[in-house]
C-alpha cells in the first residue's frame, strides 16, 4: 500500500467527490484490467464529453489500484457493451468475481445514443504521441461523427460477436466487447503489399503469405500491442532480420 500521491494519477487534480455525485448504494465498483485492477464506489455523475451533457451517467470511482498512473491521467473511458461494466452487488469488495458477478449499466457512448444525443456510434483516430514527449495530441475521438484525417474511400463492414474466451469463461454468449471473427490474415514485404493490385490473388502476389484459420479477436484502442495466434505471429516475426524473438518478462505467449 502506497500513498494517494505516489500513485500518481493526475496529481494535480481534485480528488474529492463534485456536488453533483450521488452514491449507488449496495454496489461496488470492481474491474480487472490487462495490467492489473481497481476497485472502489459507483455513483450517478453529471459527464461533459465536447459539448455534450450527459446527466446520470453511472461511473466508477476508483479508490485502490494495482496500477500506477503516468501522472497525467485520471481515468479511462470505456467504450464497449454494458455486458462488461464493472458494477458489483454489495458492499464487500470480492476480486474474485470481477469477471462473473455483474449488473450490466449503459457506458457513456450508449447512453448518449440512447438518450438522442448522439448518432449510435463512435469513431476513432489515434496518433502516438512521440517517444521523446510525455503528452501529445494523442489524435480524434468522434462521438456520433466520423473524425476529421486522411483515410481510404472504401469501408468494411462485420458483425460483432461474441468472444469465444469471455463466454467460456463466465458461461455467457452475448456481445460484449467489439470482437470479430477474422477469416484471413496476410502479411509480407510493405513493398508487396501497397504494388500488388487488390484484384490479384493472395497466392499469386510475390513474397506474401497468407493463414486462413479463422480467429476470435477484439478491436481494442487501449492496447499498445497486436495479438495473433501463435502460428502466424511467429511467421509475422520470422520475417525481420535477425527474426524477432519474445524476450523474457515482456508481453505473455
Amino acid at each position: 500500500m502506497v500513498s494517494q500521491i505516489s500513485c500518481s494519477y493526475a496529481p494535480n487534480k481534485a480528488n474529492t467527490l463534485s456536488k453533483t455525485f450521488q452514491q449507488v448504494e449496495d454496489e461496488y465498483f470492481g474491474v480487472f484490467y490487462g495490467a492489473g485492477n481497481a476497485s472502489g464506489i459507483l455513483g450517478y455523475e453529471t459527464v461533459k464529453v465536447g459539448g455534450i451533457v450527459v446527466p446520470r451517467q453511472i461511473i466508477g470511482v476508483g479508490y485502490k489500484s494495482t496500477n500506477r498512473g503516468d501522472g497525467y491521467n485520471s481515468g479511462l473511458l470505456g467504450l464497449a457493451f454494458p455486458g462488461i461494466t464493472s458494477a458489483h452487488p454489495g458492499t464487500v469488495v470480492d476480486n474474485t468475481t470481477f469477471l462473473t458477478d455483474r449488473i450490466p449499466y449503459d457506458p457513456l457512448a450508449f447512453h448518449m445514443a440512447k438518450s438522442g444525443l448522439i448518432k449510435p456510434f463512435f469513431s476513432l483516430a489515434i496518433e502516438r504521441t512521440l517517444f521523446t514527449t510525455a503528452t501529445g495530441p494523442g489524435g480524434y475521438f468522434g462521438l456520433g461523427e466520423v473524425v476529421p484525417g486522411p483515410r481510404s474511400n472504401q469501408w468494411a463492414r462485420a458483425p460483432v460477436v461474441p468472444l469465444s474466451q469471455i463466454s467460456a469463461a463466465t458461461a455467457q454468449n452475448k456481445t460484449a466487447y467489439w470482437a470479430l471473427d477474422v477469416n484471413n490474415v496476410t502479411w509480407g514485404p510493405g513493398s508487396a503489399l501497397s504494388k500488388a493490385p487488390t484484384s490479384v490473388k493472395v497466392e499469386m502476389r510475390p513474397k506474401l503469405q497468407s493463414n486462413s484459420t479463422t480467429f476470435n479477436t477484439i478491436l481494442n484502442n487501449g492496447n499498445s500491442a497486436t495479438y495473433l495466434p501463435r502460428e502466424i505471429s511467429e511467421a509475422i516475426n520470422a520475417q525481420f532480420s535477425p527474426p524477432a524473438i519474445q524476450t523474457s518478462g515482456s508481453f505473455p505467449s
